[in-house]
């Protein structure tokens, strides 16, 4: 006897197992920015915080990122700037090019938001008010 899985069951499987793995990622990830910055994460709202970290990932997701340490990065940025610069005009170009590699969108974000807040903190860029 031989089983077939029909179109319409295989994307249901498939929606629950990303399902699983947004839920999961998000999960490791607020755990391990409750380890590595424990001092910005007890001054947000927890449950926005949730919110924040699973709205990030699914993004994240729907552009390809899925390396675990690009995924926590992304979410920090998230995060730590208060704002979705996933929906930013600045990196859409970014976002949207069609020669680049989800790792090498992330990659290039990441590097960007790094390199701004490495050169504030050594008073090369005023911090935005």
């Amino acid at each position: 006897m031989v089983l077939t899985i029909r179109d319409d069951q295989l994307k249901v499987f498939n929606e629950l197992a990303n399902k699983k793995y947004l839920s999961t990622a998000s999960m490791e990830i607020e755990d391990k920015m409750r380890s590595r910055i424990p001092d910005i994460i007890q001054t947000l709202d927890q449950e926005q915080l949730q919110v924040d970290i699973n709205e990030a990932v699914t993004v994240a997701d729907q552009y390809g990122i899925s390396d675990p340490e690009q995924l926590y990065d992304w979410c920090v940025i998230r995060i730590v700037c208060g704002q979705k610069f996933y929906q930013m005009e600045e990196f859409k170009d970014i976002l949207e090019h069609r020669f680049l590699t989800p790792f090498a969108k992330a990659r290039h974000l990441i590097t960007i938001f790094f390199t701004i807040h490495d050169m504030q903190r050594k008073g090369y860029l005023c911090a935005q008010q």
